[in-house]
């Protein structure tokens, strides 16, 4: 996976996201754009491996990132990125250490990435990508304290619904056992709750 220029079609679907997260001004706008690279991935091809520093923040543009650890010899899945969602092993992005997460294509997928040093360069130099940084990484942490507030008080049938009510088109393409993996089950059980609905 190697970075490209980012096609001028995505540069302006990349802009019109930015300005439904947070507006900045045009300067800003325009020096945050110019650091952005155009990532083409394949199936199940990782995008970040465990043991690797993180270096980009992505937006996926098409397809879908799975997140997942290795646990007990086995993968365990913690969360799904889908368009127009940030992902990113976003501790080892954060504190520069080695991520404790692979990040691997679900389908083939386009992801549109800022470096770390150009991301905190721009930090440094334009105070509205500060804000926006911020709002950005607010999102990604609200939703992994949902993720956790769901695990922990709702049963898998109930946050299997809510997934189905938030992602119905991805979650089709999720193969079973990395879906039950994230809900915290077994593929099994998930097959019953499916038979359960038809």
């Amino acid at each position: 996976m190697s970075p490209q220029v980012v096609p001028p079609e995505y540069l302006e679907k990349y802009r019109q996201a930015l300005s439904k997260l947070y507006k900045i001004n045009v300067e800003s706008e325009e020096a945050f754009l110019s650091k952005l690279s155009y990532f083409e991935v394949t199936l199940d091809e990782v995008v970040t491996a465990e043991g690797e520093v993180e270096d980009y923040l992505y937006m996926v543009f098409s397809g879908g990132i799975r997140l997942f650890v290795n646990h007990n010899q086995k993968e365990v899945s913690t969360n799904f990125r889908f368009p127009g969602e940030f992902v990113s092993s976003i501790e080892s992005f954060l504190a520069r250490k080695p991520s404790n997460y692979v990040l691997k294509a679900l389908e083939e997928s386009i992801l549109i990435g800022i470096k770390h040093a150009d991301l905190f360069s721009l930090y440094d130099s334009y105070p509205e990508v500060n804000a926006l940084g911020r709002v950005a990484l607010e999102n990604f942490f609200i939703s992994q304290k949902k993720r956790v507030q769901d695990l922990l008080t709702l049963t898998a049938e109930e946050r299997y619904q809510k997934l189905i009510n938030n992602q119905l088109d991805y979650v089709q393409n999720i193969p079973l056992k990395h879906l039950a993996s994230f809900l915290g089950i077994t593929p099994e059980s998930l097959s019953r709750i499916r038979a359960k609905r038809t």
